[in-house]
């Protein structure tokens, strides 16, 4: 097990090292523990979460990384994995980069307005390090999931975060995945954040509310068959919600293109919800 931390004076001279072997204009965008150290929010991390917004800045960077003596990580844990970084560079000292393309665990999008709020740290070469919002920081924690990161998250709501924000780029991810999955992420991660630390946020019951209504609407598809058309008046026996209730979910999902109904019948499109 990896257990070597890195603070931020060793993240500030990997980058500068890195940044000597870029040849053109590049942006790295740091959204995890990298990027707490370097704000003072956080001693040390074990790994430095970096985003790039291009194919093109990712080789830049990726090969600068592996010219100043990082390699491929083999074998790494699950719950690394599962975070779906598209390269994992670690060097003899044991720091690693998770590198991620635009998307980070197949649940956040590095949104254009997540790098408006990104705020420049240093510029070496032609590599400029930009340090995510606070805000932007915690969603990334939440969809992270491990138990560092509801540590982190618990940090970063002491700094006083803008959860309007939050709230704001939260349905923006929806639209931008194009579907209402994503805040069902975020709502486990609040609840583990409020189990381990009694932290109860004003973000909570926003997304408790959102996510709750996603919830029944999965309960409808997961009893809808794939293959057949389900009969409305049998799933909503089935599944005992109030009539208005029922019929407006019905209606939402749609409107969003996930089912279709004819002669009182639903069949499930394909599409995620």
């Amino acid at each position: 097990m990896r257990e070597k931390e890195f603070g931020r004076e060793y993240i500030i001279e990997e980058f500068t090292r890195l940044s000597g072997e870029v040849s053109e204009e590049t942006e790295l965008y740091l959204i995890g523990g990298g990027a707490m150290a370097l704000k003072g929010l956080k001693d040390a991390t074990k790994d430095i979460d970096a985003v790039v917004t291009s194919e093109r800045n990712f080789k830049f960077i990726r090969s600068a990384l592996k010219d100043i003596g990082y390699r491929k990580v083999h074998d790494p844990e699950e719950k690394y994995l599962d975070l779906g970084a598209r390269s994992m560079l670690e060097n003899k000292d044991g720091c690693r980069f998770d590198i991620f393309l635009r998307k980070v665990a197949d649940k956040l999008v590095f949104s254009k307005e997540m790098q408006k709020r990104s705020r420049k740290f240093k510029k070496e070469e032609n590599t400029a390090l930009k340090i995510t919002s606070s805000e932007d920081i915690f969603l990334f924690k939440c969809v992270a999931g491990r138990t560092a990161d509801i540590e982190d998250m618990n940090t970063l709501v002491q700094t006083g975060l803008d959860f309007d924000e939050i709230f704001k780029e939260i349905k923006n991810q929806n639209n931008s995945l194009g579907e209402e999955l994503f805040i069902t992420y975020i709502n486990e991660a609040l609840l583990d954040l409020e189990k381990r630390f009694g932290v109860t946020i004003p973000l909570t019951e926003k997304v408790r509310k959102v996510s709750k209504k996603v919830y029944k609407e999965l309960d409808i598809l997961n009893r809808v068959d794939e293959e057949t058309r389900t009969e409305i008046e049998e799933l909503k026996n089935k599944i005992g919600f109030e009539e208005m209730r029922f019929e407006e979910l019905i209606e939402d999902l749609e409107q969003k293109g996930v089912i279709e109904v004819q002669n009182e019948k639903i069949h499930r499109t394909g599409k995620k919800p």
